[in-house]
């Protein structure tokens, strides 16, 4: 049990040293996507004018900015161009932020750079993702890495949000 402990405390000093300085708490990506946008107004409604810092991100700089517009976004929301087919792009991303919330799929096609990213930042990632298949995958070749890291990999957050018991 000792050994255990000693590997979390240091998980944990790692990631508030990381953590620290990033810019933002969330960054939303994949924000001017269908699934993006439902996330986006769920987070206005939800954080406006709370201490939570967070930024929009996604590949085009017009539609980020239309919207911001369109949604009344404001300027305290930060705006990320990311292309998730570039490494360095998703590394720049991932170190501005605590938690990258990604919508952007598939994920067998788009989520391992982010992950590895997020991985070797420290930063938590959260998606809405359905494929099982590759979440295996995933946690069978990064859990040791996130663990050490301190990265909080969290797949499937719409599925269990929706999957509640009703009465």
């Amino acid at each position: 049990l000792g050994d255990v402990y000693k590997r979390q405390v240091k998980s944990l000093h790692r990631k508030l040293i990381m953590n620290d300085s990033k810019k933002y708490d969330v960054v939303i990506f994949g924000a001017t996507g269908f699934t993006g946008k439902l996330v986006v107004e769920y987070a206005l409604s939800k954080y406006l004018g709370s201490d939570i810092s967070w930024a929009i991100a996604g590949r085009s700089d017009k539609k980020l900015n239309g919207l911001k517009e369109k949604l009344q976004i404001p300027e305290s929301v930060g705006i990320i161009n990311v292309d998730g087919n570039d490494e360095s792009s998703v590394h720049d991303l991932v170190n501005q932020t605590k938690c990258v919330l990604t919508t952007v799929g598939p994920y067998q096609l788009y989520g391992e750079k982010i992950i590895r990213a997020c991985i070797s930042s420290g930063t938590d990632y959260v998606d809405l993702c359905g494929e099982p298949a590759w979440m295996s995958k995933i946690i069978s070749e990064y859990s040791n890495d996130a663990k050490y890291s301190g990265s909080r990999i969290i797949f499937s957050l719409s599925l269990i949000h929706i999957s509640e018991p009703t009465r």
